[in-house]
């Protein structure tokens, strides 16, 4: 795209696909956190999830 004059254009790009790896870092994560979370309960308390009053 340089050869052609779109230089600027490129580097903007860069900067754009630079800018989605963090966000999609930062999901991930965020994922990563939920799901630590969502095994821990499991755990703690089973897959039906806690037992409340006036039901099995």
């Amino acid at each position: 795209m340089d050869r052609l004059g779109h230089g600027a254009f490129a580097d903007l790009l860069d900067e754009y696909a630079d800018a989605a790896e963090q966000v999609a870092r930062a999901d991930l994560a965020y994922v990563d956190r939920q799901m630590a979370h969502v095994d821990a309960s499991a755990k703690l308390y089973g897959m039906n999830g806690p037992h409340r009053r006036g039901t099995s």
